[in-house]
């Protein structure tokens, strides 16, 4: 089960660290002022909607921090090569579009690249071998 009041402490963190009133805050994310003000009391729990709004104008912030307290995990990698089109070009090879290892990594070759879109819709990219 949820711990609404975890999620609650982390909304006011978020108003803290960013230096803003409640109304400042509701004013930026664009709720009324009486929703912060019956979710700071335990009176209403945040909805998927409201916690949207705060990853929306604060992109620092995941839904996973707010809802489970856990940072996002940036990738031990990046990609050399990030033309979604270099994967259907016969002349660039493995090595090209290998994957750069982070520290103490082994170099590692992409198989396939999943482009997420913010509609909730997806495409993958197989790479021809």
């Amino acid at each position: 089960m949820l711990n609404y009041s975890e999620v609650t402490k982390r909304i006011e963190k978020i108003i803290q660290d960013n230096e803003l009133t409640a109304s400042g805050f509701a004013k930026k994310i664009g709720v009324q002022r009486s929703s912060i003000s019956h979710i700071m009391s335990g009176r209403n729990k945040p909805s998927l909607d409201f916690l949207i709004k705060i990853t929306d104008f604060f992109p620092e912030t995941s839904l996973s921090e707010l809802v489970y307290g856990e940072k996002p995990h940036k990738p031990p990698h990046s990609i050399i090569r990030t033309d979604p089109e270099a994967l259907n070009d016969p002349e660039i090879s493995n090595t090209q579009l290998a994957v750069k290892p982070s520290h103490g990594q082994t170099k590692k070759t992409e198989k396939s690249l999943i482009m997420l879109y913010s509609d909730g819709t997806f495409e993958k990219y197989d790479l021809k071998s």
